[in-house]
């Protein structure tokens, strides 16, 4: 196999020398590799001392309403009003160039 010590995966996978019959695995690890950096139904929690992904988390989250957070009515609208022009203005912060929704695991610093 040609290839380069180089640290991450998916550059591996994509930069070597793929004819053969090596090939069909190196792609099956390259859509694996990426499908599960991302979230499908779930929520990134930081528990015991590493990130993983919790549907469970996920599922419950869906059953909640603005009607069930207690706070003072005029901050409440005042949050709302940040949530939901959060998620109409994804044009805003794409023409600004600042990423819009962060998906996948979070880093150390977040």
């Amino acid at each position: 196999m040609a290839c380069d010590a180089i640290s991450t995966l998916e550059h591996r996978i994509t930069s070597c020398d793929i004819s053969g019959p090596e090939e069909p695995s190196r792609l099956l690890l390259l859509k694996v590799g990426t499908w599960s950096a991302q979230t499908h139904d779930e929520i990134w929690v930081y528990y015991d001392g590493f990130w993983q992904k919790d549907h469970g988390l996920w599922l419950e989250i869906q059953k909640g309403s603005w009607e069930e957070v207690i706070l003072n009515q005029d901050f409440k609208k005042a949050l709302q009003k940040d949530v939901y022009g959060f998620f109409t203005s994804e044009k805003v912060y794409k023409n600004l160039g600042i990423p819009w929704k962060v998906m996948g695991k979070p880093s150390a610093s977040e």
